[in-house]
């Protein structure tokens, strides 16, 4: 089983946060609402797309300001 990271063409692969590893208890490559420590707004700013998952190159950008 492939994780997300694994999955993504060698261009589009990205250095994962100790931090972000560390809360990714599945080891997935995704974060699930779950699995984040944070509020439902720092989630959200964080999953851009809106799906559900924080992935691997949402968690590289900045995440939006929630003020």
């Amino acid at each position: 089983d492939l994780t997300a990271a694994a999955r993504l063409p060698e261009t589009e692969k990205v250095e994962l946060p100790d931090s972000f590893k560390n809360m990714d208890r599945n080891r997935d490559g995704e974060l699930s609402r779950r699995e984040f420590p944070g509020s439902p707004q720092q989630f959200a700013a964080y999953d851009r797309d809106g799906n559900g998952i924080i992935s691997g190159t949402e968690i590289q950008e900045p995440a939006a300001s929630s003020e």
